[in-house]
């Protein structure tokens, strides 16, 4: 969220003074010089990845908007997952993470990059997935341009005929979000709100459950 240093931190003490359960977590996972990708944890808030860990499991079907440390988590749980990367770069540096990973993991997991030549048709493409499969769970992590909007991929989530089972808004305490929970009227809002792994303060993870 946002501030300075000292109001972050005070921010990540009361936290913790809410969730004590987490003490030994932040200080070593999120406080350490560690990144998503090496912990294989999603950039989550804490309290939205144990109510995740207890949710997800075998076989369900996942679709993400922005990869990382949370493509890791996912396939752990042995989910499957269609993960849409947009960066080149960051989308190398994925493909060489799953490269390492056991057949077995590897197979459940199917990456894509988009490199459409418009603008038009990347927006198109990055939203088609949506409507390919009754997914359980949707991550709504992507990047924020002139081209790709997280508010974009809410809006299509809610028009879908057949809906996701839930929906995970990342970053949800942000202004330019607010109008999700009026667009996923549909769905009960769960609010995670705390500190988070490879991340000094505190942070908000959203999930709805169709109702």
């Amino acid at each position: 969220m946002k501030g300075n240093f000292f109001t972050r931190s005070a921010a990540a003490f009361g936290s913790l003074a809410s969730h004590p359960d987490l003490i030994g977590s932040y200080f070593s996972k999120s406080i350490a010089a560690a990144t998503p990708i090496e912990l294989r944890l999603p950039w989550f808030s804490w309290t939205a990845i144990q109510h995740l860990r207890q949710k997800i499991g075998p076989q369900q079907q996942i679709l993400e908007w922005g990869g990382g440390g949370s493509s890791l988590f996912f396939v752990d749980l042995r989910a499957n997952l269609l993960t849409i990367e947009t960066d080149p770069d960051w989308h190398q540096k994925l493909a060489e993470t799953k490269s390492q990973l056991p057949e077995e993991s590897r197979g459940r997991w199917n990456l894509m990059k988009l490199s459409e030549p418009t603008e038009a048709q990347s927006r198109q493409n990055y939203l088609a997935p949506a409507t390919n499969t009754a997914w359980d769970y949707v991550i709504v992590d992507g990047p924020e341009n002139k081209i790709f909007s997280r508010m974009d991929c809410v809006q299509k989530l809610s028009e879908l005929p057949i809906k996701p089972h839930a929906i995970i808004l990342d970053d949800a305490w942000r202004e330019e979000y607010s109008e999700a929970p009026h667009i996923l009227a549909n769905y009960d809002r769960h609010i995670f709100r705390s500190v988070g792994p490879a991340r000094l303060g505190v942070t908000q993870t959203d999930i709805y459950y169709r109702k």
